[in-house]
């Protein structure tokens, strides 16, 4: 099967879909079609889900046997169903092997859900905000449906068909207090489409099992026939699912909006305290009830431990947002390969040192420098040795650091530094001690290399008040080092006037 296969099985499963409410209608739901339908809806689904499990990427594969192996419960749970009328033709009992089935399902969707949402980045927030809805929901549930509907069982004592069915409304309210984690969370790895089908199934059975529940145990409706949709349409989302998950080769998270939704991210923060709200509005009515209260208690604990954990996840990310930007800004103004100023990062630096040395009326010196004889190593050595040995060079530069004097590499061999509050003695000093100490020998990985360094001095504001004349007389004095032999640091010859 392929993408194609998909328009496909959706007409199918509409034309079933059509059929079945037909007949559900025409036979006022009942009839041996119906049973038949019912068995051959999951079945159904399983045919068009198993061809598909191999095309599941490898960390989705588990959830997906999962969901298969529900709808192989469905299946057989729907068999015995019917084979009670068809075969037996006995009355079904209060606890059947079809129910104990349909519990089995009810009890794997949720293991099956779980495995959506082992991981994301939000996972313990949005499980304190659902577990704090879910409170609510277990209050509301217990007091106005469960504990009315089962008033006569507390007093007679609750038999094993009594307490079956109360399983019921504990799996569905597990499996809405899952899928919501799930849909709150952003760390989302199946396609969009398929999240909309499984979205729909889970809610489907949700409501499907709380209807029968709720309408044909407690009230003793005769309406099952008419539930029966609910599980077909749940297994055939279900199918659906599956198919865009195999066939859709994009990537799940290219397919995300790039920013939430303001609305959902109303509901995404609102969840806790819409729990919270349901709580206190039943206090309001029933304010003696110490059931209702603690209930009320446990939910703002949780909400106490829920913004906890936001602020804490909150401080988190602003300690990673300073610290990329930091790093941002420091590979912005630093070479990329010594780690040094880079050249636009040397000319902010020289331009605000000499503004500051106009003002206070002291000098600031630039020294311009390269490597004697680094072409031949590149050319002998290779690059990879070349980028060794301008590292080494900047290593041996920062021990030579000094109060305010910064170093720069402006590109290939090229090295300056800028020198604040300097003299005529002190640059000339650590020029010389820059020559002397790059030219010591480097033992790069099993290579001994032996350069050297020529380095040209200009100060401000003795040679030129402008910056770009200053690093043009460094440059100029560098090459009379050369022309002198190299190893050594020469200063700007004064200039007219000066």
């Amino acid at each position: 099967m392929n993408a194609r296969s998909r328009p496909n099985a959706l007409v199918l499963f509409t034309v079933f879909l059509c059929f079945q409410f037909f007949e559900m209608i025409r036979s006022d739901g009942d009839s041996d079609l119906l049973y038949v339908m019912n068995i051959v809806a999951p079945a159904l689904a399983i045919a068009f889900m198993l061809p598909m499990l191999k095309r599941v990427e490898a960390g989705k594969r588990r959830f997906w046997r999962l969901i298969v192996f529900t709808l192989v419960l469905e299946t057989l749970a729907q068999s015995m169903w019917a084979a009670s009328d068809w075969i037996w033709q006995t009355p079904t009992p209060e606890l059947s092997a079809a129910d104990v089935l349909w519990l089995l399902q009810s009890g794997l969707l949720v293991v099956a859900m779980a495995q959506l949402v082992r991981g994301g980045k939000e996972r313990f927030r949005l499980v304190t905000d659902s577990l704090s809805l879910l409170v609510s929901l277990l209050v509301v549930s217990w007091e106005f449906v469960i504990k009315p509907a089962y008033t006569d069982a507390w007093t007679e004592g609750i038999d094993l068909s009594v307490a079956v069915n109360m399983l019921y409304p504990i799996a569905d309210a597990l499996m809405l207090f899952i899928l919501f984690i799930w849909v709150l969370n952003s760390d989302r790895l199946y396609s969009r489409a398929a999240r909309s089908y499984i979205v729909l199934a889970f809610l489907l059975y949700i409501a499907g099992d709380t209807a029968y529940w709720l309408f044909v145990d407690i009230r003793e409706l005769d309406i099952e026939g008419y539930l029966d949709a609910c599980w077909s349409v749940g297994a055939f989302a279900l199918a659906l699912a599956c198919m865009h998950e195999a066939t859709d080769t994009r990537n799940a998270a290219s397919n995300e909006l790039p920013q939430q939704n303001r609305v959902f991210q109303m509901i995404k923060f609102g969840v806790p305290y819409l729990g919270l709200m349901i709580v206190t509005g039943i206090i309001l009515i029933d304010r003696m009830n110490p059931f209702i209260q603690y209930a009320l208690l446990f939910i703002v604990v949780l909400i106490i431990i829920r913004q906890v954990l936001f602020f804490a996840e909150r401080e988190r990310l602003h300690e990673r947002l300073q610290s990329t930007l930091a790093m941002t800004e420091f590979v912005a103004r630093h070479d990329g390969l010594t780690g040094l100023l880079n050249r636009k990062s040397f000319l902010e630096k020289l331009e605000a040192s000499i503004d500051e040395a106009a003002r206070s009326g002291e000098q600031v010196a630039v020294c311009y420098f390269d490597l004697d004889r680094f072409k031949p190593v590149n050319d002998q050595y290779g690059h990879r040795a070349g980028d060794l040995l301008l590292q080494a060079v900047a290593d041996r530069l920062r021990v030579l650091q000094e109060e305010n004097v910064t170093f720069a590499r402006l590109g290939g061999d090229e090295f300056a530094l800028i020198m604040e509050h300097a003299t005529r003695a002190r640059v000339g000093q650590l020029a010389a001690s820059i020559a002397a100490c790059l030219s010591e020998s480097y033992r790069i990985e099993e290579l001994e290399l032996h350069v050297s360094s020529s380095i040209g001095v200009a100060l401000y504001p003795d040679h030129a008040a402008m910056s770009v004349e200053l690093i043009q007389l460094a440059d100029a004095a560098m090459y009379m080092a050369k022309r002198k032999g190299g190893c050594q640091a020469v200063f700007a010859p004064a200039q007219p006037g000066g």
